[in-house]
């Protein structure tokens, strides 16, 4: 799928400076004939939100939060922050998403005045709105989505704002060299999205110096691990990691535990840390795996976001609601950065030369749109306790 041609980026910016040129030409007789002069105050800047069921409803509450902080401060340039949300349903299969994320695109560009979208949760649905936003020169920052596919099209407006997962597992293969853990397994499922988190978590190791030991795969719903793990008994490794769902994944660890493959479990998928801790039980096996917040952390961005969003809400935030909020803060400091809301001078900014120091860390882009200098929260499930390993920037 190909983007837009830069054409009809400039096309849709120009058409908009057209509309906002006729505004104000159809305005200006009544000044001239000394109609009186009401007080103007600096437009809003409009986002959009695509929300809809799963997580982006704690992303909402975390960029309904920082526009509430940005807002109160006189916005970015003196511009307050306008949220325009559209709501739209999961659909069952690839096709209704797309659709349903075509038709919000189409609804929130035509705000004249619209600079950025935040949302869609899929990556089928991201992709396919992508297209729109591309075509109206609207800025999509992507907060929701992991899969790297979504930044290898081209876009030119597209940027995602989390880790993706060819990141994570390279992240993963460079925290396992920290733990001194040097041969490896992979264990994956079938799927595409599994078997790109193994090649990535492959390509680290490699680079630096780690041993691929052997590599499995199985069918996405499969549930009985033992002829998997039976192959590996002739093999001398120290760490498996695991690019599958969780229920797999704890399949894995009860099943490798009762075989004697007691090695730590690498996790290539952001978990959450209780309920997996739950899942696995009495399993004594250790288990690495990304988080999105840690309730350890205690990085003073990280702190003041908890502080805020409990004054604000009532409840503890999680992981998702500070993507949110980063997100909605990153394009703040960007309209900053820039001196104005053009999107096509936003996304120019950010692709090549935007650097910004976030509640979770660092935050630059790659060409394709990427964000490449993130770091994630690691947590350490072991012995029914949990240790977290905070990124150092």
């Amino acid at each position: 799928m190909k983007a837009a041609a830069s054409g009809s980026i400039e096309t849709a910016l120009e058409r908009r400076a057209f509309l906002l040129g006729v505004s104000a030409a159809a305005a200006f007789p009544a000044a001239a004939f000394g109609a009186p002069l009401q007080s103007t105050r600096p437009p809003p800047i409009v986002i959009g939100f695509v929300d809809e069921p799963g997580p982006a409803g704690s992303v909402r509450t975390g960029v309904e939060l920082a526009i509430a902080q940005i807002n109160a401060k006189g916005g970015p340039l003196g511009r307050p922050f306008s949220l325009v949300p559209v709501s739209v349903e999961g659909g069952a299969d690839e096709a209704s998403q797309r659709a349903a994320a075509v038709s919000a695109a189409r609804q929130l560009t035509g705000h004249a005045d619209l600079v950025a979208v935040i949302g869609h949760a899929t990556v089928s649905a991201a992709i396919a709105a992508s297209i729109t936003y591309e075509q109206a020169g609207v800025l999509y920052l992507n907060a929701l989505v992991t899969d790297d596919t979504l930044t290898q099209h081209g876009f030119q407006m597209v940027f995602t704002t989390i880790e993706s997962d060819g990141e994570i597992a390279a992240h993963m293969a460079t925290f396992a060299f920290t733990e001194g853990l040097r041969r490896v397994v992979i264990l994956r499922s079938r799927q595409p999205e599994a078997e790109r988190l193994g090649a990535s978590f492959s390509v680290e190791a490699a680079r630096l110096g780690m041993s691929i030991v052997a590599e499995r795969a199985f069918a996405a719903r499969e549930t009985n691990f033992r002829n998997v793990i039976a192959d590996l008994a002739s093999k001398q490794f120290n760490a498996a990691f695991i690019a599958a769902d969780d229920a797999q994944a704890v399949a894995l660890a009860e099943q490798m535990y009762q075989r004697n493959a007691r090695v730590p479990l690498l996790l290539g998928k952001h978990i959450d840390a209780d309920g997996f801790r739950s899942a696995l039980g009495s399993n004594p096996l250790p288990v690495l795996a990304p988080v999105r917040l840690s309730p350890a952390d205690t990085r003073e961005g990280v702190a003041a976001f908890r502080a805020a969003y409990r004054a604000r809400y009532d409840r503890s935030p999680d992981g998702w609601s500070l993507e949110g909020y980063e997100a909605a803060n990153l394009l703040a400091a960007l309209i900053v950065r820039c001196r104005g809301s053009n999107p096509l001078a936003l996304a120019s900014e950010l692709r090549f030369s935007f650097a910004w120091k976030g509640a979770k860390g660092l935050y630059s882009f790659a060409r394709n749109g990427a964000l490449y200098t993130r770091a994630p929260v690691v947590v350490k499930l072991a012995e029914g306790a949990a240790t977290y390993y905070l990124p150092d920037s």
